[in-house]
């Protein structure tokens, strides 16, 4: 088993086309991130004296100096009044969710068991300091701008031809011929496929840190992701860095899910081209859908479980979202989890029995 493991890793690994599609993608990145306006490392230094608790009097401080227009403090006063007014927001929230409930005459309904955990999670949330968290944001960012394309095409193009290449060249017949073929072959492709998808992840992810540690420094890590525009309005509470582990563990999650299905597909198609086609269908269509046409509200929640949105990351976590399952609400980001991991077994399953059915030619 492990030698076929290895064999398996060895035919993926020496497509020459990951590495050129790579080096590509990755050219292609940096260019995009140096035309890109921003701070370097040495911008951190007008900024560290304005991090900690935002009180009263270093807001007006701020206030004077972003009037006087002297340096970055217009920005730090910005940031420093989005922290300031947050809890006052997060009370008008607390207070339209809580106006909302007592609307409600059945307090077993589902919107209200929705109301009320939305109410819980806000009521958890405690966001007064501020920190310079400017690399932070982008090293997060870019899983959902450039690191889900990234890691998606490189699943694309090294695993869309993963069964497709012996059937093509006739070697399918000689493995289903031997004994225990058909059953290791399978263990064997799927347990390389992981491990090329880890191993592209590892790559994405790696660069990404490395290059805006460069660039801008490795700052940001203590402050609330409620400090990020996007995330003002999230329900859940964590710093930086738990919410990059958390958005790097989801992204790579996902990836692998989309390499159980790109394999399945692999082996229903006759070839790699077929293959690489429906594949990309299936990854790309719910992220063009929703970025140049205008879909339905019902197919909208529908994309909500794809792929690509869990590959992005963020719509799970910028507001409230919750699925109501057998009268209780789950949160989105474990419901959509659930799916995935259930939609995944049935391909793997699939995956065996076809196999296994499969007709030696005469």
């Amino acid at each position: 088993m492990k030698e076929l493991v290895r064999f398996e890793l060895y035919k993926l690994f020496s497509q020459k086309g990951i590495y050129i599609t790579a080096a590509i993608l990755l050219f292609l990145i940096i260019f995009f991130h140096q035309v890109m306006p921003g701070p370097d490392a040495s911008a951190y230094s007008q900024y560290k004296k304005w991090e900690g608790p935002v009180t009263e009097q270093k807001l007006q401080e701020a206030k004077q100096l972003a009037e006087q227009g002297s340096g970055r403090e217009s920005e730090v006063y910005q940031d420093l009044d989005l922290v300031a007014n947050f809890q006052l927001d997060k009370a008008n929230i607390l207070k339209e969710v809580t106006d909302k409930l007592s609307k409600l005459n059945d307090l077993d309904s589902d919107a209200s068991r929705q109301l009320q955990l939305e109410k819980k999670l806000l009521s958890t949330i405690h966001f007064t300091d501020y920190y310079y968290q400017w690399p932070v944001e982008q090293m997060q960012d870019y899983i959902n701008t450039f690191g889900f394309i990234f890691l998606g095409t490189l699943i694309l193009i090294g695993l869309s031809s993963l069964f497709t290449r012996e059937t093509a060249s006739g070697v399918d017949q000689y493995i289903l011929s031997t004994q225990h073929g058909r059953k290791t072959i399978v263990h064997a492709k799927l347990v390389a496929a992981l491990i090329f998808v880890l191993a592209c992840a590892l790559l994405s992810i790696g660069f990404d840190v490395v290059y805006w540690i460069i660039r801008a420094g490795n700052y940001g890590w203590l402050a609330n992701i409620h400090s990020i525009p996007k995330y003002y309005n999230s329900p859940y509470t964590m710093n930086m860095l738990s919410f990059f582990l958390l958005k790097t563990a989801v992204h790579v999650f996902a990836g692998l899910m989309l390499a159980i299905c790109v394999v399945f597909i692999s082996l229903l198609s006759k070839n790699s081209f077929f293959s690489f086609i429906c594949s990309g269908f299936v990854f790309a269509f719910p992220f063009m859908a929703e970025e140049f046409v205008i879909v339905p509200g019902w197919l909208a929640k529908v994309f909500q479980f794809s792929y690509v949105t869990a590959m992005r990351v963020d719509n799970w976590f910028t507001d409230f979202h919750a699925v109501t399952i057998f009268g209780y609400p789950l949160l989105l980001p474990i419901a959509a989890t659930i799916v995935l991991l259930l939609v995944s077994a049935l391909f793997t399953m699939m995956l065996y029995k076809i196999n296994e059915q499969k007709q030696i030619k005469p």
